[in-house]
């Protein structure tokens, strides 16, 4: 990209972008009684709850078993550009975290889909990644049967390599209790299928199931598993996929509309890798996107665009499409979109694709109707 549209988003608090069931958390004070909603996610292991009072809480430990090592709480506000905005109240961290805590009034963004999950960027400025979060605390009753992408990578994949697997289809077993992956794509033959492949098996507690070499953090409509948790001190080899319901798309015009939403790019080299975007699709399957700064209102200049105008909608696989990434350069992309997420009426849309700039780097866009 540009150097001025990878212009630094300064904000202690690291960003969150929510894109989960927080109707029952709702914008503005809730009275003598408050709802809450928890979510949960990898890297270490982030939970955070929305209380319909405008509260948050967010803490971290560094794995699933250890002690919080940093607590953050404070309040939120809905933007009618499908934002939400977090300001930061409090802030403590134990002596042996080496992460650096938010100060008072620091501030965040979020955005907001409801009955899904969430997306956390981890506060610690140096490790600029997505982090997938699903709601905590119950596992699937039933069957799932999801699409997933690729937010994080091992490193050393090459988004270039026809053999390495970037997005496919995610089915849990309730019964048996076994994740699979039926289907595996990459961003350079991406209708070509490279094979099964099973996540592992165990025992979901309270949403979340140890397998060999990972941990998946379960709901009732999506899942995210982590790979590489053998090596606890060498994040480098961890992937994380994330998963949501399988929906058909059927038609191009289905995916129109306008989106707010979160895009990360790997090849950035200064700056923040993951920024705020505004987005138009169009009937024809024509994406533009402008990224925001940090009053999530003003843009930063340039645009974006996603071309689906030639692509198949439900190929490989039923609620996927692919085409083409554009900045100054191009690359591929495959997107899983939910046209009617959880009966809200919102679409949402989860891709990953070659960072236009480097086809070999990871590329997320995340994107919500408003």
């Amino acid at each position: 990209m540009s150097n001025h549209k990878k212009a630094r988003i300064t904000a202690t608090l690291a960003l969150f972008t929510i894109t989960a069931g927080i109707a029952a958390c709702g914008g503005s004070s809730g009275g003598a009684s408050t709802s809450e909603t928890r979510y949960t996610g990898p890297g270490s292991k982030w939970d955070i709850s929305l209380s319909s009072d405008a509260s948050f809480s967010v803490t971290r430990r560094e794995n699933t078993t250890a002690p919080v090592d940093m607590t953050v709480t404070g309040t939120y506000v809905r933007q009618n550009n499908g934002f939400v905005k977090l300001t930061v109240n409090s802030a403590t961290d134990s002596a042996n975290n080496m992460l650096s805590s938010p100060a008072n009034g620091d501030t965040a963004w979020a955005l907001d889909v409801p009955g899904y999950a969430f997306m956390l960027r981890p506060m610690d400025a140096n490790n600029e990644q997505l982090i997938p979060m699903v709601v905590s605390g119950g596992c699937p009753s039933s069957n799932l049967s999801s699409n997933w992408v690729t937010v994080k990578t091992a490193a050393g994949n090459d988004a270039t390599d026809a053999n390495s697997d970037f997005f496919g289809t995610f089915t849990f077993d309730a019964t048996a209790q076994t994740g699979e992956l039926p289907s595996r794509y990459s961003l350079v033959n991406p209708t070509s299928n490279v094979g099964a492949f099973t996540v592992g098996s165990g025992t979901c507690n309270e949403g979340i199931m140890d397998i060999s070499n990972g941990i998946m953090y379960l709901a009732s409509n999506g899942a995210i598993v982590r790979i590489g948790t053998d090596t606890p001190q060498d994040a480098s080899d961890d992937s994380y996929i994330f998963a949501l319901d399988q929906k058909a798309i059927s038609n191009l015009s289905n995916i129109s509309g306008t989106y707010a939403g979160m895009l990360f790019d790997d090849n950035a080299i200064s700056g923040e890798k993951i920024l705020p975007v505004s987005m138009t699709c169009d009937a024809a399957g024509n994406c533009t996107g402008a990224l925001l700064g940090t009053d999530l209102t003003s843009q930063l200049g340039g645009t974006v665009s996603l071309d689906f105008s030639t692509s198949t909608p439900d190929t490989p696989s039923t609620g996927w499409i692919t085409g083409t990434i554009t900045d100054t350069s191009s690359g591929n992309i495959s997107c899983m979109f939910d046209i009617d997420a959880a009966g809200t009426g919102k679409k949402i849309a989860s891709c990953v694709g070659q960072s236009p700039d480097d086809n070999t780097k990871l590329f997320n866009v995340l994107l919500v109707s408003i």
